[in-house]
């Protein structure tokens, strides 16, 4: 028998033997470095929750190991103690998992003191690969969906014209005293890209973008009206 090949067999139980425990040492990791870190919570949990006559504070942290996750529940617990400062403000949230995707998104809503009462509204949406803990890019979940920055614009442009146009012919206002770029601005409504908030419903793209609910002349909305679906 060739001697190499006895050398070969010879070693064999060796070579299985770390491959066992290069696998062992993998799934450990994981195990220990990611996951949930509370067996008995939800994926998203509730860490503070106020409520009182002028305001509504819901503070999430994530339920999961990893710094990425870590670095966020930080972030989260941050914003609150900002806004902590503000006599009237909101801060709550909404969650999706679709799939090994985790969006949680949250909605800060504050007085601007500058326009009679009107809410300044800011929508945070992070996404989180459940099985690594790990963030990912806005790009990436557009991709994962067939998408792209320009379509989603395209989309917001289409259903904000039409929203202009309901105001028309409900008679608030006329198109020859106030064009789609007045009633953006009537809105406090920014439709650039860099200001919609990517989130997901039902693994279908959402945009959040937040504008004035009532102004002088023209339909008065709900924060639900903030949520524009994107239909491929």
């Amino acid at each position: 028998m060739d001697k190499n090949y006895k050398l070969y067999q010879s070693g064999k139980p060796f070579i299985i033997m770390v491959l066992i425990f290069l696998v062992l040492g993998i799934i450990c990791f994981f195990v220990f470095k990611t996951g949930r870190i509370y067996d008995n919570k939800d994926i998203v949990y509730t860490t503070i929750n106020k409520e009182n006559r002028l305001s509504t504070i819901t503070v999430p942290a994530i339920n999961l190991k990893g710094d990425d996750v870590k670095n966020i529940n930080k972030e989260l617990k941050r914003v609150y103690e900002n806004n902590r400062k503000y006599y009237v403000s909101e801060y709550y949230y909404e969650y999706e998992v679709d799939d090994d995707i985790l969006n949680l998104v949250t909605l800060t809503r504050n007085i601007d003191r500058g326009s009679n009462g009107k809410y300044i509204d800011t929508y945070t949406s992070y996404f989180i690969d459940t099985r690594t803990s790990k963030t990912i890019s806005v790009d990436k979940i557009l991709k994962r969906h067939n998408l792209t920055k320009e379509q989603i614009s395209e989309e917001i442009d289409k259903q904000v014209k039409e929203m202009y146009q309901k105001e028309i012919e409900d008679g608030f206002i006329s198109e020859y005293s106030c064009s789609i770029n007045c009633f953006k601005e009537m809105r406090n409504m920014d439709t650039t890209y860099e200001n919609l908030t990517i989130g997901l419903k039902n693994d279908k793209i959402v945009v959040y973008l937040p504008f004035y609910t009532s102004v002088e002349y023209g339909n008065d909305y709900t924060k639900d009206d903030f949520l524009f679906k994107i239909e491929k």
